[in-house]
């Protein structure tokens, strides 16, 4: 069990913080551990909420998790194609329902 507001990691030792890939859950003095992120997430805050996927995800910013692909409405921004960390899933601009990046929209939606 870890003191002064340190945390168990996942290889038993008492840290301030916790490696890549989980999140530091409780704010007493005593008792602080490591836990996992959810699958594909590299840094999070809680297990609900990531902040970076991994191994090709994309951040889905309207729930907080790791997809495979963007939901509809969304498009995929990969800021680097060699690197398989920091995408996320952007918001199409109005009045797109599918688009390819922010200023090509694919398919408007119905009004």
């Amino acid at each position: 069990e870890c003191k002064n507001f340190t945390y168990l990691t996942p290889d038993w030792k008492c840290n301030y913080e916790c490696p890549a890939g989980y999140w530091e859950s409780g704010t007493e003095e005593i008792g602080g551990t490591c836990e996992r992120c959810s699958d594909n997430c590299m840094e999070c805050t809680s297990a609900e909420v990531c902040e970076v996927c991994q191994n090709g995800y994309f951040l889905d910013i309207s729930s907080s998790t790791c997809k495979k692909e963007c939901p509809p409405g969304f498009w995929s921004k990969i800021p680097d194609p060699k690197v398989e960390t920091g995408r996320t899933c952007e918001l199409c601009s109005w009045p797109c329902n599918k688009c390819d990046s922010a200023k090509i929209c694919t398919e408007c939606k119905d009004s």
